[in-house]
Parts: structure tokens; C-alpha cells; sequence
């Protein structure tokens, strides 16, 4: 049994403000300051103490004073999957803002809004019309300058686009046709059926032989274009990259060697009959453009965040050229640049045709992360991945901007406030700029996705990633190494350091695949660089705060829809109390001068109800001393940072979602009363998932719910009380999503591609999930199996699982066929989640023990 404290009774509050309770204090165990036993491992030297400077304008209690736009845009635009170019503008697609973004020159210009989910983009020539393919509702938006002229029906899930000579093309997940429209009407004209797997993923036309190719996973379908017949086939498995050069006639596909672990730019002729060549580029390629002028084909390589520059007469390797976090596709301007959008940079890169070097990035977003305070001067930076920049601030104003490397993501300042460390993520290097000219000093490779960054200045080194430097020479002294249980090697995302304690606190992956996976603090002794023992916080870490002079360690963590603030002894690593969260903590930050705890919450998908606030907790005993609303929007899990300035008492929230940063002002007060201690036999942290009860059968009372389940689930749910009762209301709106889905002798497999989670169900009506970790490059088989028969063994994510997860292989056994591709409607509930099989044609409904039921598609 543990001591954990609750937050319940805090729901009930009013979120604008909380004046002092007026009962007394109630006792709580060991969170008042408290003598440390002998067993605190040796200082590094003495720790400065801040203090707070006096202020007039001090807040009678913490409250927001300002948010501050870094740069202002005509619109956001996040996520960006496809480009197409149309009379000198560029149009980006984004999916989840759910528009298209116009740039001209190195400015975005103008923001379109579109359907659901837009995943594709074309444009052609000949009726200067620019065709986007809005996945979510099954439409195509026709775009003429900088506005929506007409919206048409598409093909189920459409995924690709392709215009040529007033024809548009469209191809759909869901749908094993090809449709073909009038480009100025958009009236369907034609159909064609397709040999499809899993519905048709990318489309080419190739106007040197008047061919257009389709990938459909396990091929490549030849269309020609004036009669619409089908002349050939590529049997070959493809996946999105695909394309023709104009001038040649030949088909170019992206094709995984599963032996070497190596991906390839194939050339065929253009009947796809007959290999010509072949040329190696990066991980995970995805858009493709072919410039006739130049004769240079452009890869975009989403694993390796770059772009691969091929000769296409000789296919020969010319050049490749890192560009931003996961390129999805790119597009070849008229006037000699090539643009690149990277979907997880919010930007389009721009780069020179001629020397093969990036001129700049356009912005289609602004993400603030990672904030660095300067504590003499009060001036605040501010790491902005896609401008590729970092802001200044001072007094509540942007008053500079410094140029950085590609993704720059966290900050730390040197001791003297004369050098400002700059991680770039992309980059895979550490930046030290001069703070009073902002010149560049030097340039330290860390690795690749270099993610942790800290200043030990009575140590004299630096912690970036695994990476631990000289602070002045930033010459590396060792490489830090941190073991799962498995003796598998992880890096760290987060770093932050205690002086006093003499430990670095490293928060990484524990290794462990499938839903027992997360983020757990590995503790390091500074002198030595080796682990030390001692579990601090919780599994699925989601941030970490220190109070060295008060010798506490904050951290929080969310947890199968549990989420919580606990409080580990910086000397003995032992936990002091645990703290129920309301919503999703997705930022902490610690203020020594108020020992106020600062804890933003917003929300997850999962979660039931939207909603943002800011948590201000005394840290001394874990009362409440302010708790008032914040914008917010719905969190992956990165978007937010917290960063404070004790000794003026500002605190900065920076804001991914919005563009933004707020200002908050601290206040000193009297510690509030503590939250009274309940005891719980429920064990945290633990490796074994643990599953929570949702209703049963045997409650009385039905779900009052504002909001039914979506057309397709809605009927199960209505006339099944035993649904209504296990599953209770619905947390958001019905999604239809694209899964892939196996048979197996004694259960089922399922992927679902948003989240990349699989599924196992049992025949004996228990299911199971898991992330999926395989990634391109793996080995297609996660284990060697001899399959008896005709039976075969899963691969790829399925094939992971199956390998290596407990008790998955012996409870499915061998697979009864190959995996195949649908798009599903799934809704999450309460109390577990509601999943239609394209295969099967049953509803699944999975309730949150464990146990799921199934019902014939009605």
C-alpha cells in the first residue's frame, strides 16, 4: 500500500481563480521540507539560490498577462502532405488544419480552406485549375486562384491525385477503381477497374507515352491514357513512391531491398517489362518529381529527412540534401527551385536547382518549443523548428531572431549568459551562438535526432542526446549509454540536471515493445557517467521538473487514459506522493523562489471532453494555489513547453498549436492547505499493462450521453444494453481510417494507420494492442519460422508482434492469409472502442477489461 493523494474534489472548482481555503492545513507524510538522510550522494558545489525581484505590478496570485505572436501568417497551416505548383504559385496541402497554403516567392500568401483531411494535390496545365483530394470526406476540392470553385465527389479514401490535358485522375484506399473526371466540370467521365490489394496508393501519367501508372502495393496497373485500357503490369510491391520521366518515357519506382535493409529509385521501361537501371536513396522515400530542363529527378526521403538528387539519364546519385522533419513530397518550380513539404517542420523547403543548397524554409505554421531564460537580463529564446530560427524576446516583445540549423528544438544557455546552446533535431548537430552579436561560434555533430539538452556548470560539461561535452570547447568527452532491460541501447528525449545531487535525469524509451512500452527517467551520476539505481516517477513519462535546494523530483505521467503528478526524494529516489491529474499534463515547470509547481493540462484524443488549464500547485505540500483556463487545443504529446524566470516571477508557455507564447506572471503566497492522503492498493510504476474497468452489464443506470455514435455503430450501440452499459458514451466523432487485416487459426490481426496500433484478438474473446515499431529497413520477418503447409507467417508490423509480444504467437498460431487493406469506421468510447472489419464484415467492440464481442454487419 502507498500513499496517493487525490484530486478529485478539485473538478468541482471555479477555473477562473481559488481564493484560501479557510480550514486548516490537514497532515500529509513527508511532503513538508524535511532533513535529508546521510545517504545524498556528494555535491558538485555550491548551487546559486534565486531571488525574487520586487516588482510593482506583482498579481495577487498567478494569472496569464500576455500571449505573443512570433511572426504573423495569414493562416496555419500544420502537417503538410502534398505540392503541386500552378502559374508561378505553390499550393501545399494540410491535413489536419484542413486547407491548402499558397506561397509565391519565400511567403506563404494566402490560406484556402478545403474538405477533410486533405492528402493529395494536382495541378494541370491546360484549365490552370488546382485539384486537392480531402480524404476524410471523400471529396475533391477545385481550386482556381486563391479560391474554391466547386467541390466533387471522389473515390472512397482518395489518396492520389493526377491532372493531365483537362483530365483529373483519382485513386482511393477504398476503392479498387480508377476514376477519371472532367477537369473543368469535375463530372465523372470514366471508370476503371484496377487489380488492386488495398485500393490504389499513388498515381503518375506519363505524358512522353501517354501512359498513366498506379501503385496498388503489390503492383504498379498501366493505364493508357486514350482508350483507358489496361497494358500492362509491374509485379512488383510498391508503395507511394512513383513517377515518369517526361523526357524518357520511363516508369521510376521506389522499391525496399529486405536482404541488404537498402532503399532503391528502380527505372523500367515504360511498359514496366523490363529493368534499366537502378540507384540507392534514402529511408522511406515518398514524393518524387522529375525535372525535364535539368534532367534531375528529386526524391523525398521521410526517414532520413532528406532529399535524394539522382541523374536521370545515367541514374547516378548527384546529390542528397538534408530538408526537414519527414519529407512527404516535392514539386519543381519553373524558375529553377525546388520545394520540399515536411510534414512534421510545418514548412516547405526551398532549394536551388543549380548548387543542390537550401535557399530558406516558407513557414506554413509556427512550432515554439523548447525556451531558454537568461537570469540576469530576463531576455527569453525561443527555439522555432520551422522558420529554422530562434526568437528573442524581452519585455513581452519579439525583438530579434537568430538563424539556427534544420529543426532547432531546445536551448541552454552557458552559465555566463554569453553563449546560447542550440539543438537542431534535423540537423543532428549542437550550434553555439554568441548571445551579444548572435554571430556563430562553433558547430558540434551530436547524431542523428539529437533530443535532451542541459548545462552542468560545476561540472564544466554539456549533455546533449547521448552526447556529453566541454561547455567551453564543446569537445566530447564520453557517450552516455542507457539500457533497457533487454540490454538494448535508447536515447534520451529530455534531459535535466540536478547540481546538488550530482545526477542527470534522462528520460527515455524502457525499451519494451507493444503496449507495455514508454517513457521512464534512467538517473546518471554526473562524475562518472553510470546508471544509478532507483526508479524515479512513472511509465509513459510526459515531463519532468527539479527543486534541488528542496531535494524533490516532479515528474508526470498519463497512462491507459490515468494521469498523474508524482514526487520522488532527490536523495533516497523514493517516492514522497502521488497526485491525480484531471486532463493530460503535457508541460511541468518548477519555481524555486514561490515553490509554485506549474503543470499545463489540456487533452488527448481519447479523452472525453476538450478543454485547457493551468494547474499552479504549491510544491512544498501539493495544495492548489491557482487553477484558471488556457487555449489549448487537442496533444500528440510535444507541442507544449513550460520555462521559468524565478527571479522576476514570469513564466512562458510555449504554444505549437496556436503559434504562440504565453506570458504568466507568479506570485508569492502562503502555502495553501494539502490535499488529504488516501491509501490505494493499486501498485505504479509497473512493465504490465494494466487495463481499465469500464462499465458492466450488471450496473442499473444507462449512459446519458450528448452525442450518439456515428450512422454505422449507432444502431449496435442503441439496441445492445450490454454495448450502451460496457462502453458507455462516446469520446469524439466516428473516423473512417484505412486497416490492414489478417486472418490468423485462432484470432485476428489488425492495423489501424492513424496511430499505428495493432490489434490481436483471441478466439476466446479477449484482445490485446500494441505499437507498432516496425519500421522501413527492418527485416520483413521479425523472427525465422517454418510455416507448416499452406499457412504462412505474418511480416512486417503483424510479423513483430506476432515475434516477439508474449503469448501472441501461441495464442493465433500460423496466419491463414495474406494481409489485406481496407478503409474501417472506428469510434473510441468511454469505455473501449467500436472498430467495423472490412474483411470479416462483423462490428468489433472492445471494451476496455480486455474482452470484446462481435456483431454481423447489418
Amino acid at each position: 500500500m502507498r500513499r496517493r493523494v487525490l484530486l478529485a474534489g478539485l473538478l468541482g472548482l471555479v477555473m477562473a481563480s481559488l481564493a484560501t481555503a479557510c480550514t486548516p492545513a490537514a497532515p500529509t507524510a513527508t511532503l513538508t521540507p524535511h532533513a535529508k538522510p546521510s545517504t545524498r550522494a556528494p555535491t558538485l558545489g555550491p548551487s546559486p539560490t534565486a531571488t525574487l525581484v520586487p516588482s510593482p505590478t506583482q498579481p495577487p496570485k498567478p494569472q496569464t498577462v500576455r500571449e505573443v505572436t512570433l511572426r504573423a501568417l495569414p493562416g496555419v497551416g500544420h502537417a503538410p502532405q502534398a505540392i503541386a505548383i500552378s502559374d508561378g504559385r505553390v499550393y501545399v496541402a494540410n491535413r489536419t488544419t484542413q486547407n491548402v497554403s499558397v506561397i509565391e516567392g519565400d511567403k506563404v500568401r494566402d490560406v484556402i480552406e478545403v474538405g477533410d483531411a486533405p492528402v493529395a494535390i494536382a495541378a494541370d496545365e491546360r484549365t490552370g485549375l488546382v485539384y486537392v483530394a480531402n480524404e476524410g470526406d471523400d471529396s475533391i476540392s477545385v481550386i482556381s486562384g486563391s479560391r474554391v470553385v466547386r467541390t466533387v465527389s471522389a473515390p472512397h479514401n482518395p489518396a492520389c491525385l493526377a491532372a493531365l490535358d483537362g483530365r483529373l485522375y483519382a485513386g482511393g484506399r477504398g476503392d479498387s477503381t480508377l476514376a477519371v473526371l472532367d477537369g473543368l466540370s469535375g463530372v465523372q467521365i470514366a471508370t476503371v477497374p484496377l487489380r488492386a490489394q488495398i485500393g490504389v496508393l499513388a498515381l503518375a501519367v506519363n505524358p512522353a507515352s501517354d501512359l498513366l501508372y498506379a501503385s496498388v502495393y503489390d503492383g504498379v496497373e498501366i493505364v493508357h491514357l486514350e482508350d483507358l485500357s489496361i497494358v500492362g503490369r509491374l509485379q512488383r510491391e510498391i508503395y507511394v513512391t512513383l513517377g515518369a520521366d517526361p523526357v524518357s518515357g520511363r516508369l521510376l519506382v521506389g522499391e525496399y531491398d529486405a536482404e541488404s535493409g537498402d532503399h532503391y529509385l528502380v527505372a523500367y521501361d515504360a511498359l514496366g517489362q523490363r529493368e534499366l537501371g537502378r540507384v540507392p536513396i534514402g529511408g522511406d522515400p515518398r514524393g518524387i518529381a522529375v525535372d525535364g530542363d535539368s534532367g534531375r529527378i528529386y526524391v523525398a526521403n521521410s526517414w532520413t529527412n532528406d532529399v535524394s538528387v539522382i541523374d536521370a539519364q545515367d541514374l547516378q546519385p548527384v546529390a542528397t540534401i538534408p530538408v526537414g522533419l519527414r519529407p512527404l513530397d516535392v514539386a519543381v518550380g519553373k524558375e529553377g527551385v525546388v520545394y520540399v513539404a515536411n510534414s512534421g517542420s510545418d514548412n516547405v523547403a526551398r532549394i536551388d536547382r543549380e548548387s543542390n543548397r537550401m535557399l530558406g524554409a516558407v513557414p506554413l505554421a509556427l512550432l515554439p518549443a523548447g525556451m531558454a531564460v537568461d537570469a540576469e537580463t530576463g531576455t527569453v529564446y525561443v527555439a522555432s523548428p520551422s522558420t529554422n530560427s530562434v526568437f528573442v524576446l524581452r519585455g513581452e516583445q519579439v525583438v530579434t531572431e537568430i538563424p539556427a540549423g534544420l529543426h532547432p528544438s531546445e536551448l541552454a544557455l552557458s552559465p555566463d549568459g554569453e553563449t546560447l546552446f542550440v539543438l537542431n533535431l534535423v540537423g543532428g548537430d549542437l550550434m553555439s551562438i554568441a548571445t551579444r552579436n548572435k554571430d556563430l561560434v562553433r558547430t558540434a555533430d551530436i547524431g542523428r535526432l539529437p533530443r535532451g539538452l542541459a548545462v552542468v556548470p560545476e561540472a564544466g560539461q554539456l549533455y546533449a542526446s547521448d552526447a556529453v561535452l566541454d561547455v567551453d570547447s564543446q569537445q566530447l568527452l564520453r557517450r552516455t549509454q542507457l539500457l533497457t532491460i533487454y540490454r538494448s541501447e535508447v536515447k534520451p528525449t529530455h534531459i535535466q540536471v540536478d547540481p546538488r545531487a550530482g545526477r542527470a535525469y534522462m528520460v527515455a524509451s524502457n525499451g519494451v515493445p507493444g503496449s507495455n512500452s514508454g517513457l521512464m527517467v534512467y538517473v546518471i551520476d554526473v562524475r562518472t557517467g553510470e546508471p544509478i539505481e532507483g526508479q524515479v516517477g512513472g511509465l509513459s513519462m510526459s515531463g519532468l521538473a527539479l527543486d534541488p535546494p528542496g531535494g524533490r523530483i516532479f515528474s508526470t505521467a498519463g497512462r491507459f487514459g490515468r494521469y498523474e503528478l508524482i514526487v520522488n526524494d532527490a536523495s533516497t529516489l523514493e517516492r514522497e506522493a502521488a497526485l491525480d491529474m484531471p486532463r493530460y499534463p503535457a508541460a511541468i515547470a518548477y519555481n524555486p523562489v514561490t515553490h509554485h509547481l506549474f503543470i499545463y493540462l489540456t487533452y488527448r484524443a481519447a479523452d472525453a471532453e476538450p478543454g485547457s488549464e493551468m494547474l499552479v500547485l504549491d510544491g512544498r505540500g501539493l495544495g492548489t494555489v491557482a487553477r484558471f483556463e488556457m487555449p489549448g487545443q487537442r496533444t500528440t504529446g510535444e507541442e507544449y513547453h513550460l520555462s521559468v524566470d524565478a527571479r522576476r516571477g514570469y513564466v512562458y508557455l510555449s504554444d505549437a498549436q496556436r503559434g504562440t507564447v504565453h506570458i504568466l506572471r507568479d506570485a508569492a503566497l502562503p502555502a495553501p492547505p494539502s490535499p488529504t492522503p488516501t491509501d490505494t492498493p493499486t501498485p505504479w510504476p509497473t512493465l504490465t499493462p494494466q487495463l481499465q474497468p469500464g462499465p458492466t452489464a450488471t450496473e442499473a443506470q444507462e449512459p446519458t450521453c450528448a452525442q450518439l455514435p456515428g450512422p454505422r455503430l449507432e444502431p449496435y450501440w442503441s439496441r445492445d444494453r450490454t454495448l450502451r452499459l460496457g462502453l458507455g458514451c462516446t469520446t469524439h466523432d466516428m473516423l473512417s481510417v484505412f486497416m490492414a487485416e489478417q486472418p490468423f487459426e485462432r484470432g485476428y490481426m489488425m492495423w489501424r494507420e492513424p496511430d499505428r496500433t495493432v490489434f490481436v484478438l483471441f478466439n476466446d474473446g479477449v484482445w490485446r494492442s500494441f505499437a507498432d515499431r516496425w519500421q522501413e529497413g527492418m527485416p520483413d520477418y521479425g523472427c525465422e519460422a517454418t510455416p507448416p503447409g499452406n499457412m504462412l507467417q505474418p511480416k512486417r508490423g503483424f510479423g513483430l508482434v506476432w515475434c516477439v509480444e508474449e503469448g501472441v504467437k501461441e495464442g493465433l498460431g500460423w496466419a491463414l492469409d495474406e494481409e489485406q487493406g481496407y478503409t474501417n469506421e472506428w469510434q473510441a468510447f468511454e469505455g473501449g472502442e467500436m472498430i467495423v472489419s472490412g474483411a470479416r464484415l462483423v462490428v468489433y467492440a472492445l471494451f476496455a477489461d480486455g474482452t470484446f464481442l462481435e456483431y454481423p454487419v447489418r
